[in-house]
């Protein structure tokens, strides 16, 4: 009995689509770029992205101005999270903006793949029915560092953005 639940509760998963819960904005480079990956660019519910992410196969509204991004780009969507990078001119800026939730995406300091793990716990808060989804693109994460951390030789010296690549399992920063 508990097998043929379950197994109905992975079936129903199923029909509903991996989904933006509510109006979103991002501002921030990784978040747009997980959103890319979890195949969410032409949700419904993503309202706009920035003019300076490189992503290509997205047709919907491209928001400029960084800093001087006007309140007006939220007033068709209010209650929208907006997701942006840290930055203290941005922060003052949205959180002028009553009627939305500016959420401040921070990843300074750290490479590519150990940003994006903390991100995919902010998104996963505004996602419906992606658990499968968030699953699978972690383990895809993981795998790479994996083969990363496989290709770091010991009497080899690999360059990494002019810095040398030690033996220690940490790569250096960005």
């Amino acid at each position: 009995m508990k097998v043929f639940s379950l197994l109905i509760i992975l079936i129903s998963l199923n029909a509903y689509p991996c989904s933006l819960k509510k109006p979103t904005y991002s501002l921030s480079g990784p978040m747009t770029m997980l959103i890319e990956d979890l195949g969410l660019l032409n949700d419904k519910n993503l309202k706009g992205i920035s003019v300076f992410h490189p992503v290509k196969k997205y047709s919907g509204k491209r928001l400029g101005g960084g800093i001087f991004l006007s309140s007006k780009a939220f007033k068709k969507n209010p209650n929208a999270v907006v997701f942006y990078d840290t930055s203290k001119e941005l922060k003052k800026n949205l959180e002028k903006i009553q009627s939305i939730k500016a959420i401040e995406i921070n990843t300074r300091g750290s490479h590519t793949l150990e940003g994006q793990m903390p991100i995919i716990s902010i998104l996963g808060d505004y996602l419906e029915n992606c658990i499968e989804k968030k699953l699978a693109w972690i383990e895809r994460v993981d795998n790479l560092q994996e083969k990363i951390h496989a290709k770091k030789l010991k009497n080899k010296k690999l360059l990494f953005f002019i810095e040398e690549i030690k033996s220690s399992k940490k790569l250096p920063s960005t």
